[in-house]
This record gives structure tokens, sequence and C-alpha cells, in this order.
């Protein structure tokens, strides 16, 4: 299946609550899961998940994506996370 990018239209207020971390967070593409997602989701602050976002775009790399991947499958099986 091929996947397609789409460019995210500019929401102006998107941009401007994400500040300089607006950029690190569209160049990423969206996946199943993610470091904010195993991070504690719903305890973490908006400003905290930019942060991991940015934290994952400069360090993402196949191995952390497998450590991403486990603490999902764990957090699902402990029902953590969302509200």
């Amino acid at each position: 299946i091929e996947y397609e990018t789409r460019k995210r239209e500019d929401n102006e207020k998107e941009r401007k609550d994400m500040g300089a971390y607006y950029s690190y967070v569209i160049k990423m593409k969206p996946g199943l899961t993610g470091l904010w997602q195993v991070s504690g989701r719903s305890d973490v602050t908006f400003n905290d998940r930019l942060n991991l976002d940015m934290v994952y775009y400069n360090n993402h790399t196949l191995k952390v994506d497998y450590k991403i991947l486990l603490k999902t499958y764990q957090k699902v099986l402990q029902k953590e996370g969302a509200v």
C-alpha cells in the first residue's frame, strides 16, 4: 500500500500554539504511536508533548522506534495512558 503524504494546511492557531516546535512536528509522518503516547499521554503538558516530538525528531532510529512499540504494547496491556 502506497502511503501518500499530504502537505498539512497551514493552521495559524496551530502554528502560533506550537511556536518554534512547529517545524519539527510537521516534518514527521504520523504513525500508530509515538514518544508522547508512551510518556504519559494525558499527564503530559502541551509544551512537554512538543518537546518530546522535537526529541524524537532529532534522535529517531529503528532502535528507538522498536522501544516505543514495545512500550505501546505494555501501556495497552496495562490500560495506561489515555483518559
